[in-house]
């Protein structure tokens, strides 16, 4: 699940902004709180939960300095991040939580689910075939995609 954070730097490194020296796309102690207090809100919801994706973009879009197309991309990677260490630990917890079994299920459909991810979020990258738009879409498709499966694998998280 690391190959994300990866994978969103490639996108922001492929505009020549060297995004590891910068750490522009670590999300900030104030995105921590958006999603955390919409999460909050929404309690145990899953469509509440769901609602919450893209909060953080949209308040680091507020920031007229963040309307360009390099920062959407960096948005997005920012709560990319945040919902990715949901991920993790989410799943973390659901393999401690099952026998192994399970545990072999879960760990082959994740697998399958990160590379099912990289391969559909590189179709806007096909799509808008060398556009500045391909990127961002790119980038919103990750954030979307590992949000969701982060609410995803807290329900296998709380399965008994």
């Amino acid at each position: 699940m690391c190959r994300l954070s990866v994978f969103a730097t490639l996108f922001l490194m492929s505009c020549g902004l060297a995004v590891a020296s910068s750490n522009l796309n670590v999300p900030t102690p104030e995105d921590r709180n958006v999603l955390q207090v919409c999460l909050a809100e929404a309690g145990m919801s899953f469509a509440g939960s769901v609602a919450c994706i893209g909060k953080v973009f949209s308040a680091c879009q507020a920031n007229p300095e963040n309307q360009t197309s390099l920062g959407m991309r960096i948005c997005a990677s920012r709560e990319t991040e945040l919902w990715d260490e949901k991920l993790n630990a989410a799943y973390q917890s659901a393999m401690d939580a099952q026998p192994e079994p399970v545990q072999e299920q879960l760990r082959a459909t994740q697998r399958l689910w990160i590379e099912f991810r990289d391969h559909d979020c590189d179709v806007p990258m096909v799509i808008y075939e060398g556009g500045t738009l391909g990127p961002v879409a790119a980038t919103q498709c990750l954030l979307q995609a590992t949000a969701l499966r982060a609410l995803q694998m807290e329900d296998y998280a709380r399965v008994p």
